[in-house]
């Protein structure tokens, strides 16, 4: 069977990400930001977990996620 991705072309997406940054289709972020489908949020506020406060929540719960991704840099944090 063979198999073929068919990307949506409209749609961005991470094509790589580590510790200091993150690509988007062709463009590094090194800075926090918010991603979903269409859009690219840049500047978000909250660099650290411990930034993360009700009005960074709801600027993540605003764009109405299925699911929330948080890159924490070199050390996992919960």
């Amino acid at each position: 069977m063979q198999l073929t991705e068919h990307r949506n072309e409209r749609q961005l997406f991470v094509r790589k990400a580590d510790a200091s940054s993150v690509t988007v289709i062709d463009r590094v972020y090194t800075r926090s930001l918010l991603l979903n489908p269409d859009r690219v949020i840049e500047d978000f506020p909250a660099r650290r977990v411990e930034d993360f406060d009700a009005p960074a929540i709801d600027k993540v719960l605003s764009l109405e996620p299925d699911v929330v991704l948080l890159g924490t840099g070199e050390r996992i944090t919960f």
